[in-house]
């Protein structure tokens, strides 16, 4: 049975009566729907006993608590699928920007390090292009890696954190960062900033 609804052989006006008691709300009396209705409060007590109304408006609350609760889970429910959807776009755009990463990195190691130069006395001799392409590479992997690992949900402990005084949490492994060491010194002596 629906609160509100009419009972079997309750007649119209007991039954108004009943929607005027469900619509004073909180401040509902019997004696405020005999004063609404132009009735007796005996009359109104009568049909409050007789249809139940306490029992029925009860049940009302019920449902009405029912549907607050169900309206609630319903907006988590909603909330949630916009935060999974949000979540999604980010892994998408993640796995998107470590395509391009890689792609550049890899092109950058396709690069020649050396070209073959004539010099003066006709000998053919390697001479340095730029040998900053391999540290290049290795740095954007090093950025594009993390991204990769995010966007395939992979575990990613530490990548790109920071600790206590702003130190890495993930330092580079110390073969790479001796090439890059040397690269950039080298690069900083043919500029002549020592």
């Amino acid at each position: 049975m629906i609160a509100t609804t009419r009972l079997p052989h309750e007649s119209a006006k007991a039954y108004t009566a009943f929607l005027v008691y469900v619509q004073l709300g909180d401040k509902r009396s019997l004696h405020s729907v005999g004063q609404k209705l132009g009735k007796s409060t005996t009359i109104v007590e009568r049909w409050s006993s007789k249809w139940r109304w306490k029992e029925r408006i009860g049940a009302l609350q019920v449902t009405e608590h029912e549907q607050y609760l169900g309206g609630m889970a319903q907006a988590k429910l909603e909330k949630a699928r916009e935060l999974e959807a949000l979540k999604m776009d980010v892994r998408n755009r993640a796995w998107d920007m470590y395509q391009q990463l890689m792609a550049k990195a890899e092109a950058l190691l396709k690069l020649p390090i050396y070209r073959r130069v004539k010099s003066a006395d006709g000998k053919i001799k390697k001479v340095p292009v730029n040998a900053s392409y391999f540290s290049a590479a290795v740095r954007i992997a090093l950025v594009a890696h993390p991204l990769g690992q995010f966007a395939a949900d992979m575990p990613n402990p530490g990548v790109g954190l920071t600790g206590e005084g702003g130190k890495s949490l993930n330092e580079m492994p110390p073969v790479i960062h001796k090439v890059i060491a040397t690269e950039d010194r080298a690069r900083t002596r043919k500029r002549g900033d020592s």
